[in-house]
């Protein structure tokens, strides 16, 4: 049987380099209002995304990292396909001529970043990546602003530049962006991107940088300003929608939250349920719909209270592990949200997952603890890929909602 030891072992090596070709610059044929683009999944198991605005935060407190515990007229999709069903990301490309990039469409910031052909020697992960060359772009126009974006584990630290971004068959003009010179940590030279897309609002954009989806809003690029994801339990078959949702990827109707904070997609959380058993011990809970992180993330006490129920065991990297594979005659309990008068149930199908290593399965629960700064309050929840590919999301700034549709997936 595999060891916790050896699992968590696992979970810090599971991003060890290897270079990817470059994701097909294929746009699907229109389905009514709805184009799609192609995205990939980067193995990195257990990613809890926080921006800049989080960890400055904690940083100033003196914290270095997160604690962990207890154990993207027309529509636009861009098709994603997936690796080891983890953090997923697709094309983009800046300049004319293009220059590609494989970037994380993340709803849990706002800035877009890619690294700069001026980076020193010495940064590995530049070295590792796609970079961009303003010399080759006849586009490009010089900022030159010094940018610095802190996470956890370092800060990306660069300048800005301005230039032409494509999205799919989407041309936007004079979007301004990182030039990455120096990388936040190891967990970016062993990234199978290069850099980050933001999807969030601009209140939280580094340097006040207008974000590449305001922009599509102010070229009148679409007519409906709303993106969704689609995330295909198999390797290739999952999509960014740009605009209208595709309607062949939903299997029910469309329930919509509104939002409580223009900074995430946030909106108010009901309840959470595992089993009958109601783990909120009063209302007020928030919780946020966040595409960069691949687990659901819990307030510490309400993670270990769940996988407590469930059997897993905490393990140092922050996950909750199984010291069997669960099936079905174990009859775990589901998980359940209630969201703006609906619930989403999570069956153990869907928030156990499994990975294979040296031949041998083991099991981890989909739920991790988080401890967030403490103006956030102790009842915040970051609804990752584990509730994506079971509903799909759906995020509407015309609106400001966000939305949940039950997903084809079976």
């Amino acid at each position: 049987m595999l060891t916790i030891a050896c699992l968590a072992l696992f979970l810090a090596l599971s991003n060890a380099v290897s270079v990817q070709q470059q994701p097909q610059r294929v746009v699907s044929q229109p389905q009514g209002n709805t184009v799609s683009l192609p995205l990939v999944r980067h193995d990195k198991r257990v990613n809890v995304h926080l921006s800049r605005a989080w960890t400055e935060e904690m940083l100033a407190n003196g914290e270095t990292h997160i604690k962990v515990g207890g154990a993207l007229g027309t529509t636009h999709n861009i098709p994603i396909s997936s690796f080891e069903e983890a953090q997923f990301y697709g094309p983009i490309s800046l300049g004319t001529p293009p220059q590609d990039f494989k970037v994380v469409f993340d709803t849990g910031s706002s800035n877009v970043w890619v690294p700069s052909q001026k980076c020193p020697w010495s940064d590995i992960a530049c070295d590792l990546h796609n970079r961009y060359d303003s010399t080759k772009s006849s586009t490009y126009v010089k900022n030159g602003t010094a940018i610095a974006i802190r996470y956890g584990s370092g800060s990306m630290k660069g300048f800005l530049s301005t230039d032409t971004m494509r999205v799919g068959d989407l041309t936007i003009h004079g979007q301004t962006f990182a030039e990455a010179t120096a990388e936040p940590g190891m967990a970016f030279v062993a990234a199978k991107f290069d850099g980050l897309a933001g999807l969030a609002f601009d209140s939280i954009s580094a340097d006040h940088v207008t974000p590449f989806w305001y922009n599509i809003i102010s070229q009148h690029l679409l007519t409906k300003n709303q993106f969704a994801f689609y995330l295909s339990p198999h390797p290739t078959g999952s999509e960014l929608m740009l605009g209208d949702v595709d309607s062949s990827k939903i299997a029910g109707p469309i329930n919509y939250v509104p939002l409580t904070n223009e900074t995430y997609w946030e909106f108010a959380l009901d309840g959470v349920k595992v089993g009958t058993q109601q783990l909120l011990p009063h209302a007020g809970a928030r919780a946020i719909c966040d595409s960069g992180t691949s687990l659901l993330a819990f307030p510490l006490s309400i993670a270990a209270a769940f996988n407590a129920k469930i059997g897993a065991i905490p393990s140092p990297s922050g996950a909750a592990v199984f010291a069997t594979c669960p099936n079905a005659t174990d009859a775990l309990p589901d998980l359940t949200f209630q969201i703006g008068g609906h619930e989403y149930v999570l069956g153990w199908e869907d928030y156990v997952l499994k990975e294979t290593i040296l031949g041998e399965t083991a099991c981890l629960s989909g739920v991790m603890g988080l401890a967030l700064p403490a103006r956030l309050g102790n009842e915040f929840f970051i609804l990752g890929d584990v509730m994506i590919r079971k509903f799909v999301a759906i995020f509407n700034l015309d609106d400001k909602k966000v939305g949940f549709a039950r997903s084809i997936n079976p």
